[in-house]
């Protein structure tokens, strides 16, 4: 599965989250998410543009948790953070984290933030808090091959219009990323 993201910095995210119920868009979860970033021994994945990552999610209602371990692969382009991507879900986090070690990953960052989530048909809208960054909006859409990645790209391009977001506004950065900047 290939997620195309495109990320934009938001001034007003309440507006945001009205337009975004306005256009059709419904309300699917609020959660608190902790990812831990780890780089190999073998390989440094800031310089091959990778992440491997242990996502941590409460959710803010209910208070239910999930984990997941996620690889993204290198940008597939320049206009989005388009990435192949694959998650696998598990219960034990020390388990999880002790078999990286063993493995030669080392933890490297953490990033934390508030996500309220959205969905329309096969759009994702993600209004984000990140800790030390501040707020955006990220919208992605799964497909299931890299010839599918034009026509997404544009239907994203579409919404960020529809939702009177500017380019000027548009990030290729990951949150590690700015981060780490």
């Amino acid at each position: 599965m290939i997620e195309v993201e495109m990320k934009a910095r938001l001034a007003n995210p309440a507006a945001i989250e009205q337009l975004l119920m306005s256009q059709g868009f419904v309300k699917v979860q609020y959660v608190s998410e902790q990812d831990a970033y780890f780089n190999g021994n073998n390989r440094d994945f800031r310089k091959t543009d990778e992440a491997l990552r242990i996502r941590t999610c409460e959710d803010i209602e209910t208070g239910a948790k999930e984990n997941a371990l996620t690889y993204k692969g290198s940008k597939l382009g320049s206009e989005s953070q388009t990435r192949q991507e694959f998650e696998v879900a598990f219960e034990n986090s020390a388990n999880m984290l002790a078999i990286l070690s063993a493995l030669g990953f080392l933890k490297i960052f953490e990033v934390k933030k508030l996500r309220k989530s959205y969905s329309l048909g096969k759009i994702t809208a993600c209004i984000d808090h990140v800790d030390s960054l501040g707020d955006f909006l990220e919208l992605e859409k799964l497909v299931e091959s890299k010839e599918d990645y034009p026509e997404a790209v544009q239907e994203l391009y579409e919404w960020l219009q529809r939702l009177e977001i500017s380019k000027d506004s548009l990030t290729q950065l990951s949150y590690l990323e700015l981060l780490m900047k």
